[in-house]
């Protein structure tokens, strides 16, 4: 239907592999000259890993169209699940005769004898597509296949082409040959890339080139994240909400529309839309009138009543809180024996209480209230540890009560700062040692990647002890630990 609306032939948008309609951006050509040089290295195991729907098996086509002719190619499309299918399927895309109950050990003879034959004349290489989903022990055959030579010549090479995840099956398949698989990672197109893809596409189906705003576009590449698939289902199903619309031209709304349509979660209400809409004229159902003081009250939240219940809350603690009764403190029970008699056992002398004032002696006899004390903040008491604390030295016959009990404090002070650390306090063990496990390095930098101690790390993140990674180099990676940079060689190198 959006055919005949734009003026197109055909739909641009279709994830179905066509070649007039691939365009490559500026990571793609890279990609492709890295394939093909591995092919003319014949041998070793070369991969190019990328995220869904970025386009690797668009290059994996690419790369079998720019191949020579002299070049013999397995292509594996599907996953095998055991090594002995993998050389099956190997001898099959070559042409090796075997019998019917033929054994890994006779399938992999026919192969090499094969390869012997065809030496100097033509090269081999085995392309596996979707090859994060093989096992590792037909990836260790793929390693074995690879090693085959003569004379110092490799007979195979092996091209694998999957998900990042790839990356660590490697690892695992070949833990102590790191280095003999190099690799390529495809990065989402950039928004200047995006705009331009778009747009190639357009052209190529008929149409005109400024279909989509420039507004849409820059929605399309955020909302895609610069994945030629999504691309594809976004644009398709905007040029159907255009119809809909009546619309000549793709606007943001229509474009964010769209991507919800395709970017909800499984489950959710949103329907997935045909390639064909039909045309339904739009209904209006009438809508019930709503008061405005009832749409009001509706839309009113309950966060403020939850405000106005803890600020009460708070007001009442804090007010039970200030008028709790102080209770009495009494004196110390050395301080009666210190009025009576001194230390050298005579009197001690009290001073004189000051004349009563005419209130005073109005007023009935009260008993004596002993005054409050104000509160003071309550100190927890320390962690019990073994400590040895000196004595205190005996009070000097001329002093005070008030000057014995500033003394105690003091000491108190004293013997708490003088406590070793609390156990939160001591040192951090020390950090876990770093070991690089594979390298991969590219000229951009957001394209290289390293692991180490088994986890995959980028520039500028920070490793598991806390130290930063500040670059991947070609032979090893320079990491900052508490200010100072040290630079750590990978094996091998």
């Amino acid at each position: 239907m959006y055919l005949e609306h734009f003026g197109l032939r055909e739909r641009p948008f279709s994830n179905a592999p066509d070649p007039r309609f691939t365009y490559l951006g500026e990571h793609h050509e890279p990609a492709l000259a890295h394939l093909l040089r591995s092919v003319q290295a014949q041998g070793g195991v070369a991969h190019l890993i990328g995220a869904s729907g970025i386009g690797k098996t668009t290059m994996c086509r690419m790369l079998l169209s720019r191949l020579p002719e002299r070049v013999d190619v397995a292509l594996i499309l599907n996953p095998v699940p055991t090594p002995q299918e993998l050389l099956s399927v190997v001898c099959d895309e070559l042409g090796v005769a075997y019998g019917k109950d033929a054994s890994s050990l006779i399938l992999g003879d026919g192969l090499y004898r094969k390869q012997v034959a065809g030496l100097g004349q033509r090269r081999t290489v085995v392309i596996v597509d979707e090859a994060q989903s093989l096992g590792l022990d037909v990836l260790e055959q793929l390693y074995l296949l690879s090693s085959l030579e003569i004379d110092g010549r490799k007979l195979l090479g092996i091209i694998l082409i999957g998900e990042p995840w790839l990356v660590d099956l490697l690892a695992r398949a070949a833990p102590n040959q790191p280095s003999r698989s190099t690799g390529y990672h495809l990065l989402p197109l950039t928004e200047n890339e995006t705009r331009a893809y778009v747009r190639h596409r357009m052209v190529i189906a008929g149409g005109r080139r400024n279909i989509f705003d420039v507004d849409a576009l820059r929605d399309v590449h955020h909302l895609s994240s610069g994945v030629p698939r999504l691309i594809n289902t976004i644009c398709a199903r905007a040029l159907l909400g255009a119809v809909a619309q009546r619309r000549r031209r793709v606007d943001r709304s229509t474009v964010r529309a769209a991507a919800r349509s395709v970017l909800a979660p499984a489950g959710s209400p949103a329907i997935e839309v045909p390639d064909e809409a039909p045309g339904i004229e739009p209904v209006t159902i009438p809508r019930k009138s709503v008061p405005a003081a009832a749409a009001a009250r509706a839309r009113r939240g309950l966060w403020p009543w939850f405000v106005s219940g803890g600020l009460v809350l708070n007001a009442v603690v804090i007010g039970a809180i200030l008028l709790a009764p102080h209770q009495p403190v009494s004196p110390p029970p050395d301080t009666r024996a210190e009025v009576e008699t001194s230390a050298a056992g005579r009197p001690a002398t009290i001073p004189p209480s000051p004349p009563p004032t005419a209130q005073a002696v109005e007023d009935p006899p009260r008993k004596p209230i002993a005054q409050p004390v104000p509160a003071a903040r309550p100190i927890a008491p320390p962690p019990a540890r073994p400590t040895s604390l000196a004595p205190a030295p005996p009070a000097s016959p001329e002093e005070t009560p008030r000057q014995r009990r500033r003394r105690e404090r003091s000491d108190l002070r004293s013997s708490i700062t003088s406590m070793p650390p609390a156990p939160d306090q001591m040192p951090p063990p020390e950090a876990p040692q770093l070991k690089i496990d594979m390298l991969v390095w590219a000229n951009e930098p957001r394209e290289r990647m390293v692991y180490v101690n088994g986890q995959k790390y980028v520039e500028g993140q920070t490793l598991e002890n806390g130290t930063i990674l500040e670059r991947i180099e070609e032979d090893g990676i320079v990491v900052i630990q508490e200010g100072q940079r040290h630079r750590l060689r990978a094996e091998g190198h």
